[in-house]
């Protein structure tokens, strides 16, 4: 129930505890700096996500008793469909415990009707590793961010500095004596689209 009226994730930490991850962070902190001799040579990918939602119905406020959902709405992002085409959600969101301005929150968290959301741009994913057990200390669910003074001379964002860039931790493993190998989202939500 509360994570389906929150834009949250629950993970598991590297102990063993449960952590909630707010995604809805307009402006992330970030919690550590990785620097360009942090990394084993070659290891940095930058890619695009590809998961892009900038039109879906939502069925809300289920009513048990009849049987059926008491809210039905459809949630688009203009921006979003003037830059990637309409992208629609392949199916019905049913969110049977969420109602009236929660659902719209959400939903609009999800796909910013008017600023961009989770769903609603292509996020640029960093993965790299890092040498040895340097930066053993970050979790999943951490923000991060890349010293623009030491990448930018060797590797742009996509032709942008690094600076001003915040990543939130989504994956680590640990690859054995390679080191460890991260996996982090830049998510830039609550942002003008233009």
């Amino acid at each position: 129930l509360v994570a389906e009226q929150s834009l949250m994730a629950v993970v598991f930490t590297a102990d063993g505890k449960l952590r909630a991850i707010n995604l809805n962070v307009i402006s992330p902190s970030a919690d550590k700096t990785i620097y360009y001799a942090d990394l084993v040579e070659g290891s940095l990918d930058l890619k695009r996500s590809d998961f892009i939602v900038n039109d879906m119905t939502v069925l809300s406020r289920w009513q048990a008793e009849y049987g059926v959902f008491r809210d039905s709405n459809v949630y688009t992002d203009a921006g979003s469909q003037a830059i990637y085409g309409v992208r629609k959600y392949p199916g019905i969101l049913q969110w049977p415990s969420v109602c009236a301005t929660s659902a719209s929150t959400v939903a609009n968290a999800l796909v910013g009707t008017s600023t961009k959301g989770l769903w609603d741009q292509a996020h640029i994913i960093v993965t790299f590793t890092t040498v040895g057990l340097k930066h053993i200390d970050i979790e999943v669910g951490d923000w991060i961010s890349f010293d623009a003074t030491s990448f930018d001379p060797r590797l742009k964002c996509y032709g942008a500095t690094w600076g001003s860039r915040e990543f939130l931790v989504t994956d680590r493993r640990f690859d054995g004596a390679k080191g460890i190998t991260f996996t982090a989202y830049e998510l830039r939500l609550g942002e003008s689209w233009t």
